[in-house]
């Protein structure tokens, strides 16, 4: 188990100190990060890490479900780099052949005109179709 924490569900209002402060009552807390958008709003999650692996599952078993500010606190073992990237080159792949089958195709109007009577692939009409640049 990571002594690094995922708290997710947390309300827009809550600051590193308030977090730190909550969670020291389980252990030490070595670090608080609530990412923050452009405006510098927190976006209702945070990463908080523990000293200790005790501590760490100490705060899940206290925190977890516990209400602040009216929402349930959702507090987890926070997802190593790893684990995500797997999660997303999963997903990659799932996805490769979706898009790319008809992003890769020329255009009907690029394409050369096929053979038949004449120059142009018509017999006698000009081709609304246009030639390679």
């Amino acid at each position: 188990m990571s002594k690094k924490l995922y708290i997710g569900n947390l309300a827009l209002t809550a600051t590193e100190q308030i977090l730190k402060e909550m969670f020291s009552r389980c252990g030490l807390v070595t670090n608080v990060k609530i990412p923050v958008d452009y405006r510098g709003r927190g976006q209702g999650f945070a990463f908080v890490e523990m000293s200790t692996v005790e501590a760490a599952a100490g705060a899940i078993a206290k925190f977890h479900g516990e209400s602040y500010e009216g929402l349930a606190l959702a507090v987890t073992v926070a997802k190593t780099t790893a684990a995500r990237d797997f999660r997303r080159d999963l997903a990659n792949k799932r996805n490769r052949g979706r898009n790319n089958s008809r992003s890769c195709k020329r255009p009907r109007y690029l394409e050369e005109p096929q053979g038949g009577a004449g120059e142009g692939g018509s017999a006698g009409r000009a081709s609304p179709r246009l030639k390679n640049p």
